[in-house]
């Protein structure tokens, strides 16, 4: 009876440390998502407000780009 209390209490704490791992596994995997989007969200950004600064600087220079495309 102790042995099968034994295996069964084995048993257990092997199924215990699967199921952590598994959930672990999970929470880095959401976690790794969130950061991507955000990292993503905040390039567009980015992208946006170089474009919108590259927009005004043609807008001050009638259309030539200055500083960024000098004239030769």
């Amino acid at each position: 009876m102790k042995i099968l209390l034994k295996k069964l209490s084995l048993t257990i704490q092997v199924g215990l440390i699967i199921i952590l791992l598994v959930l672990g596994f999970f929470y880095i995997h959401y976690v790794w998502r969130k950061v991507n989007r955000n990292l993503e969200e905040t390039a567009i950004r980015q992208a946006q407000s170089i474009s919108a600064m590259l927009s005004t600087e043609e807008i001050e220079n009638n259309g030539r780009i200055g500083i960024w495309l000098p004239i030769i």
